[in-house]
């Protein structure tokens, strides 16, 4: 009698497993609905998924603004919507329609509130919602505009941060019907800019490039606030910094004892090449440091002289690009890289 009660039980055992898959299979048959805690994954191909790229100065954190202009994707929003964009835009104010950032990462809506303000996200640098503390940058929607404003953080550092944000129809909690931008944003390395002069024509004519259009630079690069200091610096008799040529390889060339331009500065042969004047000369470029009226270093530092020898040398139209590298005479791992455009009239 115990064996054939044991053999039932087992049965009632089995038989009531089965039922309970079969009401799991049932439960598991009919679309989930995401919850307002719940990211519902990104539906659709992201080749669908328009961008846009920008560069964004490191050492203009805070105060550079880029925008993506969301009207130029107007015909796509309708597309992948089946709506105008005002139309999305309106959406916005009965709830048929969401702005929501992306997390590029693991391809999912990101319903986190605003957190930096009104439609205004804080975002790391891999492009996810993040605290302010964590911050990289921060990406606002602005509806009336049709505009998306993305500004840089001081926790910013060098490389690409995907900004990544669209509009979802919300008749579908799993969202399938959306449109989807993303914009990469290139940070530029606050210790290297870039800078563009024209050098008029005439016997040794010189364009004028100012430290101070470059303030915040070298503020990151090497920690001067006070540009008089760096002026002070670059004097050859008691030098604090000092002034190579970079070639096209990233090797730093000249330096101490081997200027031959005024102070820190050098004559280079139309392929940028240091020499001497009188030796295949064609251009110049020395700093200019020290006020002779005022008996005393440029309070704003001064800057360089960037110029040629004649007027047909170099010739009417050329393009040239010196790199200058300025270092501590006591090694300190930081430099300030400028990068010149040199146009000749």
């Amino acid at each position: 009698m115990k064996k054939i009660f044991l053999i039932a039980m087992m049965a009632c055992a089995v038989f009531g497993t089965m039922t309970s898959c079969s009401d799991d299979y049932e439960d598991a048959s009919k679309p989930h609905v995401y919850g307002e805690t719940e990211n519902p994954p990104v539906k659709g191909s992201d080749a669908n998924m328009v961008s846009a790229s920008m560069k964004m100065k490191q050492a203009e954190a805070g105060t550079e603004v880029k925008i993506v202009d969301l009207s130029v994707y107007s015909d796509k929003v309708q597309e992948q919507l089946g709506m105008s964009l005002d139309e999305a835009i309106a959406g916005l104010g009965n709830g048929t329609v969401r702005f929501l950032p992306v997390n590029p990462a693991r391809r999912v809506w990101d319903k986190t509130a605003a957190n930096a303000g009104d439609n205004k996200w804080y975002l790391t640098s891999a492009g996810t919602v993040a605290s302010s503390e964590d911050a990289a940058a921060t990406m606002e929607f602005l509806p009336t505009s049709k505009e998306v404003k993305i500004t840089l953080t001081q926790n910013a550092t060098t490389g690409i941060i995907p900004v990544t944000f669209g509009f979802v129809k919300t008749d579908n909690s799993a969202y399938p019907v959306n449109f989807r931008c993303q914009a990469l944003v290139t940070v530029t390395d606050a210790s290297v800019c870039d800078v563009a002069l024209t050098v008029p024509k005439g016997n040794y004519a010189a364009a004028q490039f100012k430290f101070e259009t470059i303030a915040k630079n070298i503020e990151y690069a090497l920690g001067i606030t006070d540009l008089k200091e760096l002026a002070a610096g670059l004097d050859t008799e008691s030098p604090v910094y000092n002034v190579y040529l970079m070639d096209a390889k990233g090797n730093l060339n000249g330096g101490p004892g081997k200027y031959t331009a005024n102070g820190a500065g050098y004559w280079m042969t139309s392929d940028l090449a240091i020499t001497t004047w009188g030796t295949n000369h064609a251009l110049f470029m020395e700093p200019f440091i020290y006020d002779e009226e005022a008996k005393d270093f440029y309070a704003d530092g001064g800057g360089f002289n960037c110029g040629r020898l004649s007027s047909d040398t170099p010739a009417s139209g050329t393009v040239l690009t010196p790199s200058i590298v300025i270092k501590p005479v006591k090694d300190t791992g930081k430099t300030l890289t400028i990068n010149f455009t040199l146009t000749f009239e």
